[in-house]
């Protein structure tokens, strides 16, 4: 947001904050609790919509959550990604929920755009692939970038390492183009190197535009301890990436959960740091 305020939020906490950064200081505005925020955008009136992972978007408004906002309603289906672009539409990613362990989908997940009064204009479903495994699963964050394709995260399988006690799940998924249309226009499932490697999978977490190169930054965490970011091109193909250990200041990164591009081209990236607190890395493209 404008004047070096932000709004923020924890899912596991249920809590959502508007902060003021002072400096190297964060100052909590106003809080509200028992929150649980999936994602959110900011409108073109300065209102938050959010998606709780409910049938229906909520609206932010004066620091106060309308409960019955006129909204279009989803059900059964639930909301998860949502994204307002250059022409104020309201980009909509619906699904069942996250594939079980089984990978079992009740639902094949959807791409729906709204107009700014919440009634849709189109609706973008897909049909399965040759394999018969379904492209839209659980589309959880999406952006549009320069050439105005929907580009979104599409979690579609549970991923496991470790073994015994160690074993832990994640979420393996993909970041599809699609045209205005609905076409797919790429598919990015990570770089061919990492492709190779016998402990990678692509389990990404949130994409942004980098909007001075059109570029897209994909943060991708497979396994703890073993995090990278990718810069893929508009078309889809791999440009760069890196693994992520420690900043130029020393800082440790570590669990990092969320990104958030500014309009002077800053990087935000939040950690979900869980025995400690919680914090806001910022960078600088260079």
């Amino acid at each position: 947001m404008d004047n070096r305020k932000a709004i923020i939020a924890s899912y596991k906490d249920e809590i959502l904050q508007s902060i003021q950064f002072e400096k190297s200081e964060i100052k909590v505005e106003q809080e509200i609790s028992k929150t649980k925020v999936f994602d959110m955008d900011i409108m073109p009136n300065g209102d938050i919509l959010l998606s709780v992972e409910e049938c229906e978007l909520k609206l932010l408004k004066e620091n106060e959550i309308a409960e019955h906002a006129p909204f279009h309603s989803f059900s059964p289906l639930k909301t998860f990604g949502v994204h307002i672009n250059r022409e104020n539409e309201i980009i909509v990613g619906i699904s069942a929920g996250f594939p079980t362990e089984k990978d079992e989908v009740s639902k094949p997940g959807k791409i729906v755009v709204l107009n700014s009064k919440g009634s849709i204009k189109r609706k973008h479903e897909f049909e399965q692939d040759e394999y018969r495994n379904q492209l839209c699963v659980c589309p959880t964050r999406i952006v549009t970038n320069s050439e105005n394709t929907i580009c979104f995260i599409d979690i579609f399988k549970k991923a496991y390492y470790g073994d015994g006690y160690d074993k832990k799940i994640n979420n393996k998924g993909r970041i599809v183009g699609i045209d205005q249309e609905g076409k797919v226009k790429w598919i990015y499932h990570g770089t061919g190197h990492q492709q190779s490697s016998s402990i990678y999978f692509l389990c990404p977490k949130d994409i942004a535009v980098i909007n001075s190169a059109g570029c897209i930054l994909i943060y991708d965490a497979p396994i703890k301890h073993f995090q990278t970011f990718h810069i893929i091109s508009q078309d889809g193909s791999a440009i760069a990436y890196s693994d992520l250990r420690l900043t130029n200041l020393g800082h440790k990164l570590d669990d990092l959960g969320s990104l958030a591009i500014d309009k002077d081209q800053k990087l935000y990236v939040g950690s979900d740091e869980t025995y400690r607190s919680a914090k806001i890395h910022i960078f600088e493209f260079i």
